[in-house]
C-alpha cells in the first residue's frame, strides 16, 4: 500500500494558434494508504490529466506529488484504461505474462488471476475472441497480477453495458479489498463513485480544482448494496455541488 501526498499542482498545454489551456490549477490532495478515492467531474475537468500526473505519465508545470514512501517517493502501480488496451497478435496469457518481469510461477499466477476476474480457462484464447467486457476483465487481470501498491483506473466501465459494469463495479471491490491497495479512479458517473468510494474528490470545471470532498464511508458503510436508496441520497448530494459549481456558486 503507499499514500499520495498532492500539492498546489497545476498543468497546461499549448494551444495551436499560440496561447495555452490551463487544464488543472493548484490542485492539492491528500489519498491514504489503501484509500478508495474517485474523481468525479464533468468532461475536460482534467480528471484524466491529473490521473497521468499521478501515474507519472505525464509531469506537472507546478506543485508536487509523491506517490509512495516519504522516503523513497517510490511504489508499485498499474493503469487501467478506458480501452483495455491487449495486444491482439497475443493470447490472454501471453498478454498478461507481458508485465511480469519474472518467468517463474508465471502461470499459476496467471490462472488464478484469470479465475478472480471470471475468465478460468480462457487464457489461450485471443482479445478477439472475447467480449468487451471480457477483454476488460482481462485488463484489470493485468493491472492486478503484480500486486500494485496503487492502482490507477481511468472510466474502465463506461464503454460497458450498465449489467456488466455493475457486476465489475462488484468484483473490483472483492479484489481491492483482497489486496488492500490505493485506488484512485476516474468517473463522471456519481452513482458509480458513491458506490466504490471510500472518498469522492469533486472537482470544478476547467482548470480544474478539487472543490469539495465527500467522505461516503461516513454516510455509507461497507460492505454496500448497489440498491440501497442511500446510494442516490449521497449521489444527488454530489451532483448538487457540480451543478453548484456548473451556475457559478461557491461549493
Amino acid at each position: 500500500m503507499a499514500d499520495i501526498h498532492v500539492s498546489g499542482l497545476s498543468k497546461a498545454y499549448p494551444l495551436a494558434r499560440g496561447g495555452e489551456r490551463l487544464a488543472l490549477e493548484d490542485v492539492d490532495l491528500r489519498i491514504d494508504s489503501g484509500e478508495f478515492v474517485c474523481l468525479l467531474g464533468p468532461s475536460g475537468c482534467g480528471k484524466t490529466t491529473l490521473l497521468n500526473i499521478l501515474a507519472g505519465l505525464d509531469r506537472p508545470d507546478a506543485g508536487s506529488v509523491r506517490v509512495g514512501d516519504p522516503d523513497t517517493a517510490t511504489a508499485v502501480t498499474s493503469y487501467v484504461f478506458q480501452e483495455p488496451r491487449l495486444l491482439p497478435w497475443k493470447s490472454v496469457r501471453a498478454n498478461l505474462r507481458f508485465v511480469l518481469d519474472r518467468a517463474d510461477g508465471a502461470d499459476e499466477r496467471i490462472d488464478y488471476w484469470l479465475e478472480r476476474v471470471g475468465l478460468a480457462g480462457r487464457g489461450n484464447d485471443y482479445p478477439r475472441q472475447l467480449s468487451i467486457g471480457q477483454r476488460q476483465r482481462v485488463a484489470v487481470a493485468r493491472a492486478l497480477l503484480i500486486e500494485p501498491d496503487v492502482l490507477f483506473m481511468d472510466e474502465p466501465f463506461s464503454a460497458l453495458d450498465e449489467l456488466t459494469a455493475s457486476r465489475m463495479r462488484e468484483e473490483l471491490l472483492g479484489l481491492w479489498q483482497e489486496l488492500g491497495c490505493t485506488v484512485v479512479f476516474v468517473t463522471h458517473n456519481p452513482m458509480e463513485a458513491a458506490f466504490l468510494a471510500d472518498r469522492i474528490a469533486i472537482m470544478s470545471p476547467g482548470p480544474g480544482r478539487i472543490v469539495r470532498e465527500y467522505r461516503v464511508s461516513e454516510a455509507l458503510p461497507r460492505p454496500r448494496d448497489a440498491d440501497d436508496a442511500r446510494l442516490w441520497e449521497v449521489s444527488r448530494n454530489v451532483v448538487s455541488v457540480l451543478k453548484g459549481r456548473s451556475s457559478g456558486q461557491r461549493a
